[in-house]
């Protein structure tokens, strides 16, 4: 599996009121690998919600 399938299901999994379960229950479910890139794909989605609420801050 690739990052950017990561990002996609990150997306996903966010948008549901249980999004803390669904992301946990994703992450049980890998290998080593594909927790690390599971991870770093969610260390992006992390940074890019800051830069929104930063920028929505300081409108």
């Amino acid at each position: 599996m690739n990052l950017n399938k990561f990002i996609l299901k990150i997306d996903q999994d966010l948008i549901s009121p249980d999004a803390l379960l669904l992301l946990n229950t994703h992450y049980k479910q890998l290998n080593a690998q594909e927790k690390e890139l599971f991870t770093l794909a969610l260390m992006g989605k992390v940074i890019e919600l800051k830069t929104i609420l930063e920028i929505e801050k300081n409108r």
